[in-house]
């Protein structure tokens, strides 16, 4: 059964020190369902569908749209990412050192750390309010 959840993603840039500014998604509409030991949150941002889905050991992110990607993290794995964005065909080469996931009812918390292109990164993923009440 799918319900409403609010959803926080921030990826920061550590190799210069823990406070280093990075991207923040944040959607207070989004949609989550749990299937078997599988999690899937689905939102929209900037126009484009995305949806990530999880579990204890792994992590993937979806966007399709104007940049369209799977990014799959996955603890001790090298992972290389197709990015199609409007400049043309990307890769990206991924690391995982850590991944730690901490699933609780109403809350869950990923935490990853991984390096690409020679720069250490901390992803901190916080579905939230599971099963919130819609007004």
């Amino acid at each position: 059964m799918e319900t409403s959840c609010d959803l926080k993603m921030s990826n920061l840039n550590i190799s210069n020190g823990p406070n280093e500014a990075g991207l923040v998604i944040s959607a207070e509409d989004a949609r989550y369902y749990r299937k078997g030991r599988k999690y899937y949150v689905f939102f929209n941002l900037d126009g484009d569908k995305c949806h990530i889905e999880f579990d204890e050991s792994e992590f993937l992110y979806k966007r399709q749209g104007e940049l369209t990607y799977n990014m799959r993290l996955q603890k001790g794995s090298a992972t290389a990412v197709d990015l199609k964005t409007p400049y043309g065909q990307m890769k990206a080469d991924y690391l995982v050192h850590t991944y730690d996931a901490d699933i609780g009812d109403d809350r869950i918390v990923i935490c990853i750390d991984y390096s690409s292109a020679g720069e250490e990164h901390r992803m901190r993923v916080v579905v939230d309010n599971i099963n919130k009440q819609k007004e």
